[in-house]
């Protein structure tokens, strides 16, 4: 039979039920005043041996389990006893959840609780140590102004003197930029990292210094055992600029004293290359009253050739000549006929006798070297 109260199967004679300690009552029995010590003349026994027989019973399933095989179903009719004749009673449809078990399920929101705050600071500190890393990596930090940025200087300063660490724990020196150092500065620096000096060239340029270093041997920033040699191309400044100086001397002498007269003075008979360096010449006699003067040229068989030995390629041959009259005209002088009309003519070495002292002279050049 069934408990009327809470559905549990019982034992056909029991006077309690063992699950819940109700008092079974039978279909066809009348509740009248007393039943319950009519019953049974060890009432107060039965019910507590009742009761503690409900207590060491496993406990009945609870929320969301399935209710005894051995109950009714939720719905089920029942017969029960009733004051008022029999009727159809209708079973619980689950037991309340036994006093362990929800317990137990407390536990599991607790340990959930636990495992997230568990969470959140693993997350945290691994946040932290990325941080941490990406810091580092950045390397060091310019604090100039409001705002910390990094410094590219410093980095790349840090770079470079790790790569030297490292060239010379594996025995190479890295040769450093010689570039714009004057001639001793790279020298003492090729010798603070155990190089030497190679060859030194020296070269003109109008965009290094002199003294200053143009270019060197072996590339900067490149690995160079200890002892390597390192070559120079050392700057001498802006190229020189020539400029031709031109003077009269009024002296009545042959082609030949004229020349030695020159070169022992530190210059030579005038070399003529173009129209303005004639036009000098022209200037330098201007009224002077010369009327002859030896110029640098002469004739080396049957062509002319000047005195420093550039290239006889611009002339001012007066008309007809030169004709080397009686053979022997191999100097060159510059003359004024009588239009006053200056020309080129090929004369003897000595022409004394045929024009006064006073007419007589040449023009000695002289090289000016410009910075």
């Amino acid at each position: 039979m069934f408990c009327t109260n809470c559905g549990a199967q019982i034992d056909d004679n029991a006077a309690f039920c063992t699950n819940c300690g109700a008092p079974v009552r039978r279909s066809g029995s009348k509740p009248v005043a007393g039943a319950a010590e009519s019953v049974s003349p060890n009432a107060a026994a039965d019910s507590t041996a009742a009761e503690t027989q409900r207590l060491q019973m496993p406990p009945q399933q609870g929320f969301g389990g399935a209710a005894p095989s051995s109950a009714p179903q939720y719905g089920a009719p029942q017969d029960s006893a009733s004051p008022y004749g029999t009727s159809q009673q209708y079973s619980a449809p689950y037991a309340q959840p036994p006093e362990g078990e929800a317990k137990a399920g407390g536990g599991k929101k607790s340990h959930g609780w636990v495992v997230a705050v568990v969470i959140v600071a693993i997350v945290a500190v691994c946040a932290g140590g990325a941080f941490a890393m990406y810091q580092l990596k950045l390397g060091p930090f310019s604090t100039t102004g409001s705002d910390a940025q990094p410094s590219t200087a410093s980095t790349a300063d840090a770079a470079s003197e790790k790569s030297d660490d490292a060239a010379q724990e594996a025995g190479s020196v890295t040769v450093p930029d010689l570039s714009g150092l004057s001639y001793d500065e790279a020298t003492h620096k090729l010798q603070d990292l155990g190089l030497k000096l190679g060859e030194v060239t020296k070269e003109y340029s109008s965009s290094v210094e002199e003294g200053s270093v143009i270019s060197q041997g072996v590339s900067a920033g490149s690995d160079a055992d200890p002892g390597t040699s390192v070559d120079l191309v050392v700057s001498q400044g802006a190229e020189p600029r020539i400029e031709h100086h031109f003077e009269l001397v009024q002296q009545a002498v042959t082609w030949e004293e004229a020349k030695q007269y020159c070169e022992s003075n530190g210059g030579y008979l005038a070399v003529i290359h173009n129209d303005d360096e004639y036009q000098q010449v022209l200037d330098t006699i201007g009224s002077s009253g010369v009327r002859v003067c030896w110029l640098g040229g002469y004739r080396d068989g049957d062509s002319w050739q000047w005195v420093n030995g550039d290239d006889f390629s611009w002339s001012s041959w007066a008309s007809g000549e030169p004709n080397n009259d009686g053979g022997t005209e191999n100097c060159l002088a510059l003359l004024k006929n009588k239009d006053d009309q200056w020309g080129w003519y090929d004369v003897p070495n000595d022409v004394s006798s045929f024009y006064k002292a006073s007419y007589l002279g040449f023009i000695m050049e002289t090289d000016v070297t410009v910075k």
